[in-house]
């Protein structure tokens, strides 16, 4: 995660706001482009993740959205974790205060 952190820019910014989704969907392409995760279609049709573990047994690999602001908190303790409605009443968005993604070579 600091590697990924270093490479899209991921770091404080008192003014910073990034969202759980802004977050995977970066992670995601980083995991991709650097052999972490491939995609297999099965033989009825569906897309299967295939995941290659970290070398590292502590830097645990981030298999979905919901494990993402978790592990960047960990890193990022003076980051705020918070819950934003949506003009949808069902619907709400998690993210972090105080950081923010200054460069993405993951698009």
């Amino acid at each position: 995660m600091f590697q990924f952190c270093k490479d899209t820019g991921l770091a404080y910014n008192h003014n910073g706001i990034v969202t759980a989704f802004d977050i995977w969907q970066r992670l995601e392409n980083w995991y991709i482009d650097n052999g972490t995760l491939s995609f297999e279609e099965s033989s009825n049709g569906k897309v299967k993740a295939i995941w290659q573990e970290q070398s590292k047994p502590s830097d645990k690999t981030v298999k979905a959205i919901n494990q993402a602001l978790p592990r960047i908190k960990a890193l990022f303790p003076k980051a705020k974790l918070t819950t934003v409605p949506t003009h949808q009443v069902s619907e709400s968005y998690k993210h972090c205060k105080e950081l923010a993604l200054t460069m993405c070579q993951c698009q």
